[in-house]
């Protein structure tokens, strides 16, 4: 790194995808490890979807012989499993993903970071609103809370 590029290891961030080199052509390390980081995010989301069909079919037959306030609550809570998978897809993964993928498309755009940058923090507090919405004990709880 210091005779190629003039750069110190220790003044670079630990992971960095560069796109093209001097000669304009692809920096085909870098694309390896975009889509090494894109193989694992499809494993991952692969065995979640697989996951979630597979409990929401054995919960249907399960819940026929509940009560009604059980079935309720344990469709909220599924409901909140998939909230809590999917929030940190939209929040977190898609913008980085995004942010990653756009020089390998060779787009000259300028995009503001910091929309990006605040979805990243905002995750916590959306995390917690869509639980506290979707779970409605939760959400009676915190009126009475509030009133």
């Amino acid at each position: 790194m210091k005779d190629k590029y003039e750069k110190d290891v220790f003044e670079l961030p630990i992971m960095s995808l560069i796109s093209y080199d001097e000669q304009g052509e692809f920096e085909w390390k870098s694309v390896c490890g975009l889509l090494t980081i894109t193989g694992i995010s499809v494993v991952q989301y692969s065995i979640i979807i697989t996951c979630a069909y597979q409990m929401y079919s054995n919960m249907r037959e399960k819940l026929s012989s509940m009560s009604s306030q059980h079935r309720r609550i344990h469709r909220q809570f599924f409901k909140a499993l998939l909230i809590q998978t999917f929030a940190p897809t939209i929040c977190l993964f898609a913008p980085a993903l995004f942010m990653l993928s756009v020089p390998y498309a060779g787009l000259e755009i300028s995009f503001p970071s910091s929309v990006f940058s605040s979805l990243f923090t905002v995750y916590p507090a959306i995390d917690s609103i869509c639980i506290m919405s979707c779970v409605s004990e939760y959400g009676r709880y915190v009126k009475s809370w509030l009133t």
